[in-house]
């Protein structure tokens, strides 16, 4: 028994051949089925690489319950503000310093407001861009809004020390 001409086609485009006990060809397997799913397995392995690189774990990315988020990241939130009141304290309090106090605190202030915007507008953009917003917005918001907050943070300094 001859095989199938469109078998031996696909033999010649890299498959497998299925046999059976009498080592007829009954099928094949193409070998595309296994490089996509390769790709995709390596592509998964950078990508959770990546996340973790930035602090952040790819389940915990994928969390679609923004409790659990809120809960992991607020404590965070209130460290970096606390830090931020306990150094304009300092700089009032002890140094005198009302133009640092004013740089300190609006640095926060700026910092937390442009978060806010930064955190729903990135999302919103990668979906935009049919991208998957639930895990890429973490990392690019978190960068962002440090970012702004810095420049923020060096502008109100410029401008009120100088």
């Amino acid at each position: 028994m001859k095989p199938d001409p469109a078998i031996n086609r696909h033999l010649d485009d890299l498959a497998f051949p299925v046999v059976d006990e009498e080592r007829r060809i009954v099928g094949i397997v193409d070998v595309e089925m296994y490089t996509t799913e390769l790709s995709d397995l390596d592509r998964s392995a950078r990508n959770d690489y990546l996340f973790q690189l930035a602090g952040v774990h790819l389940t915990e990315a994928q969390q679609s319950a923004p409790l659990i988020a809120f809960r992991s990241r607020f404590p965070w939130l209130l460290c970096n503000m606390a830090s931020g009141l306990m150094v304009a304290v300092v700089a009032g309090v002890w140094l005198g310093q009302v133009s640092v106090v004013l740089c300190t605190l609006g640095a926060i202030a700026g910092g937390v407001a442009s978060a806010a915007v930064i955190g729903m507008a990135i999302p919103n953009l990668l979906h935009r861009l049919a991208l998957d917003p639930q895990i890429a917005a973490g990392p690019i918001a978190l960068a962002a809004a440090d970012v702004v907050t810095l420049l923020i943070y060096f502008n109100l300094a410029r401008w009120l020390l100088a």
